[in-house]
C-alpha cells in the first residue's frame, strides 16, 4: 500500500469514528430505552424472574393515539431458535408513541430445516388472551382485544414469511369488509369513496432490534404526508385494476377473487402510494449495490426524505398490498431453471429465497410503486438487541453468507427480466 492510499485509509478511518461519536451523542437517550427492554425476559430463565413488562406496556397500549384513521399493524417473523426471545423487540414496539391495531407474528409449524417451532407459554398467553381495562368514574370494565396475534402458517417462505402472509391475510380482510357493506346497502344508496374500507397499512419489521419510540409514527406519517402532496399537485392516479392471482405460486397461499378494485380497498380515485422505508438504498448504475461506505448510503442516513430502490427491513417499512406486482408471491420461481441460447441459467437464483428485502423491492419497482426514505435515520437507528439473541443463527445464515452477492445476484434477475437499469 503506497503512502497516498495509506493517508485515505487513515482518514475514512478518523471520519468513521467521528461519525459514530457524533451518532452515540445524537441518540443517547435512546441508550436508557436499550438497557431497559434489552433484558426483557417473560420467561424467567436469565434472570430467575418472571418480567412482567410486556403485559404492564399492553395494558398502557390501549391507551395511545391511533396510528391512523385506517387499519394499520405490524408484522414479524422469527426462526425456532429466537421465538422464546422476543421479548425486547415486542417491547420496544408496545412503546411506541402511537398504537396499531395489531402486532401480527407469522409463524410456521416446522422451519425448512426441519426444526419444529415451540411457541413459549407467555407469548402464547398474550396472543390468546383479552385484557379487561377499566373505564371511567365508575370503574366499568371494557374487553379490549389482543395487540400481539400469533397466526400460523403451513409453509416456511424464509424471510418473506414476515409479510405475504400477511399481506393475503389483510386482501381477504378487506375484501370481506367491503362485500359486507356493499351487501347492506340498498339499491337506492351509493356507497361514496370515503365509505369503502381501505387496505391495510403494513409495518414491517425484524425479531432481533429494539425500535426507536417514533418508529410507528414516522413511517405513517411520512405516508400521509406524500399522498396529501401528490393531492395538492392534482396528481391523483386511477390504480390499475388488482389482477386475480394465478395459480402457478404456492398453493396454500392461493387466492382468488374478483377485479373489482373498490372491493380490494382501493377506490378508483384512490392515490398511488408510496412504499415508506425508515432507511434505504440507492443502487448504482446499472442496478447494483453501492459499496459499504459511499455519498449514497451517508445520505440515506443524515439527510431528509427521499426516493430510494431498497427497502430495509430492519429499519422498519411500511407497505399496501396492492404496491406490489402480484407476482410478488410466486416464490415457486426461486431456484427454477432457465437457459438462454448459449444454455446459461437466467432463471431466478435460489439465494433469491434469503434476500426478502430485495425480492420486496424489484416486485415494488415492477408495478412502478416509489419508495420513500423518511430521512433523518440517524435520530432513529434501531439497536441490535444483542444478549442471547446474538447466540442465534442469523435467519437463513447458512444459505446467506454471502449477503451483499445473493443482493446482486437476485438485482440481476430482476434487471434482466424487466430491463431494469
Amino acid at each position: 500500500m503506497n503512502k497516498n492510499n495509506t493517508i485515505i485509509v487513515i482518514i475514512l478511518i478518523i471520519l468513521l469514528i467521528v461519525i459514530v461519536i457524533w451518532m452515540m451523542l445524537r441518540r443517547g437517550v435512546d441508550y436508557p430505552r436499550y438497557k431497559k427492554y434489552k433484558y426483557v425476559d417473560p420467561t424467567g430463565q436469565q434472570n430467575s424472574v418472571v418480567d412482567t413488562v410486556l403485559f404492564d406496556l399492553t395494558l398502557n397500549y390501549y391507551k395511545l393515539p391511533p396510528a391512523s384513521s385506517s387499519r394499520t399493524i405490524i408484522t414479524l417473523s422469527t426462526i425456532p431458535e429466537r421465538i422464546s426471545l422476543l421479548g425486547p423487540t415486542l417491547a420496544s414496539l408496545l412503546d411506541q408513541t402511537v398504537r396499531v391495531n395489531e402486532i401480527a407474528i407469522n409463524v410456521p409449524y416446522v422451519s425448512r430445516k426441519g426444526i419444529e417451532y415451540e411457541i413459549p407459554d407467555w407469548l402464547d398467553i398474550m396472543s390468546k388472551s383479552s385484557l379487561s381495562v377499566s373505564k371511567g368514574k365508575k370503574d366499568k370494565e371494557k374487553k379490549r382485544e389482543n395487540i400481539i396475534r400469533i397466526y400460523r402458517v403451513e409453509k416456511d417462505l424464509g424471510p418473506a414469511t414476515k409479510l405475504i402472509p400477511t399481506m393475503l391475510r389483510e386482501r381477504e380482510r378487506t375484501f370481506q369488509a367491503n362485500v359486507n357493506l356493499k351487501n347492506k346497502t340498498t339499491e337506492n344508496k351509493t356507497i361514496n369513496d370515503r365509505e369503502w374500507i381501505r387496505e391495510t397499512r403494513i409495518i414491517v419489521v425484524d425479531d432481533d432490534n429494539i425500535y426507536n419510540k417514533h418508529m410507528v409514527q414516522r413511517l405513517v406519517d411520512c405516508f400521509e404526508n406524500d399522498q396529501k402532496r401528490i393531492e395538492s399537485k392534482g396528481e391523483l392516479e386511477r390504480v390499475e385494476k388488482l389482477e386475480t392471482i394465478s395459480n402457478t405460486h404456492d398453493s396454500h397461499f392461493e387466492w382468488k377473487g374478483p377485479s373489482d378494485e373498490t372491493l380490494w380497498g382501493k377506490p378508483d380515485r384512490n392515490l398511488k402510494a408510496a412504499a415508506i422505508t425508515n432507511f434505504g438504498l440507492v443502487l448504482n448504475e446499472g442496478f447494483k449495490i453501492p459499496k459499504t461506505l459511499t455519498t449514497s448510503r451517508l445520505k440515506s442516513i443524515f439527510c431528509a426524505s427521499r426516493e430510494v430502490d431498497i427497502v430495509q427491513g430492519f429499519s422498519g417499512f411500511l407497505v399496501t398490498p396492492s404496491m406490489f406486482d402480484q407476482r410478488v408471491y410466486d416464490l415457486s420461481v426461486i431456484g427454477k431453471i432457465e437457459k438462454d441460447s448459449n444454455g446459461k441459467n437466467i432463471g431466478c437464483p435460489k439465494e433469491a429465497l434469503t434476500v426478502d428485502d430485495i425480492w420486496f423491492s424489484g416486485w415494488l419497482k415492477v408495478s412502478n410503486t416509489r419508495i420513500i426514505c423518511t430521512g433523518e435515520f440517524h435520530k432513529y437507528l434501531p439497536l441490535v438487541v444483542g444478549g442471547s439473541l446474538s447466540k442465534t443463527p442469523d435467519l437463513w445464515e447458512d444459505e446467506n453468507k454471502m449477503l451483499t452477492t445473493n443482493d446482486q445476484k437476485t438485482l440481476d434477475w430482476f434487471s434482466r427480466q424487466f430491463a431494469f437499469e
